[in-house]
């Protein structure tokens, strides 16, 4: 499969890629259909992001279909149906959580 790779500071490449496995525990395979850059890829892409390490594939504003589903996924959560993905953690505790920004 193909993916756009950041390498360096305005430097971008399009890799070739193997296809993930079926998901573990826990986990569902994503199918990318849409993916919408954000401030922060286009900041990496510039070289201003510090917390970003190339390369980097940048991207994390998906529309995807669901193609497979591991054990120990919720079961309303099924092959085929489409989904939009919140790829941020959060500790709960640092200021931004506390401050409702989860995704700082």
């Amino acid at each position: 499969m193909k993916a756009i790779q950041i390498t360096h500071s305005q430097e971008l490449n399009i890799i070739e890629m193997e296809k993930p496995l079926a998901p573990g525990y826990g986990e569902v395979l994503l199918r990318l259909r849409y993916v919408g850059f954000c401030g922060s890829d286009i900041n990496t892409f510039m070289g201003r992001n510090g917390m970003a390490l190339n390369p980097v594939i940048p991207g994390h504003e998906v529309g995807a279909t669901i193609e497979a589903v591991g054990d120990g996924v919720p079961e309303e959560l099924q092959a085929g149906m489409v989904v939009t993905v919140n790829p941020y953690t959060n500790c709960g505790n640092c200021a931004s959580c506390r401050n409702h920004r989860e995704n700082a």
